[in-house]
Parts: C-alpha cells; structure tokens; sequence
C-alpha cells in the first residue's frame, strides 16, 4: 500500500495557548487546518516535535484513527536519530507565532 502526502504543508505556526475552535475550552497540543500545522507555542522541544509528527502523520493517513496516529507519532519519534529530531526542529524553531487560520 503507497501513501501520498495528502496536504502540501506551507507552514507551521506557533499558537499560544492553541485551543480547538470547535469546542470552546479545549486545549490542542497541535491541529491541522488548511494546509497549515498550529502548534502550542508553551509546551517544551520534545512535545513540539512530537506535535508535529503527531500532525505530519494527520496530512499523510487523514483516514487514519486518532488512536493510529498516536500510536504512528510513538514509533517515528522512537525511530528517529538525534539528527532527524534536530532537523524537525528546526522547522519549528522557524515558525512564526499567529493564529489557527480561519477554515
């Protein structure tokens, strides 16, 4: 089975207190909306990163479960090198702070 990146990233955006639009109250880690990853400005490196597997995984299965991809998020974040996380992050640490993008 072949899977295509099925949404084209064009940024990612740093959120501060980053909460779902749809349930007032909600807190998010990370979301994906139009092409674009939103991800919570206030937590720490090693949950940013995994926020944008986690959300990166999302664009690739948009099928899958949530529970698939966290277990998806889990296994790339384990099998990652040092050097892969440091690549990820510094994507995130080029991200400008904004707001989740209107749907």
């Amino acid at each position: 089975m072949t899977h295509r990146l099925k949404h084209r990233i064009k940024k990612i955006i740093l959120v501060k207190n980053l909460s779902d639009p749809d349930i007032k109250g909600r807190k998010l880690c990370g979301f994906l909306v139009d092409n674009e990853i939103c991800i919570d400005s206030g937590m720490c490196r090693k949950e940013k990163i995994k926020t944008l597997i986690h959300e990166l995984a999302h664009s690739i299965w948009d099928d899958a479960k949530e529970m698939d991809v966290w277990k998806i998020e889990g296994l790339l974040y384990q099998a990652f090198s040092k050097a892969q996380k440091d690549i990820l992050w510094r994507h995130i640490k080029t991200a400008r702070m904004g707001k989740i993008p209107r749907k």
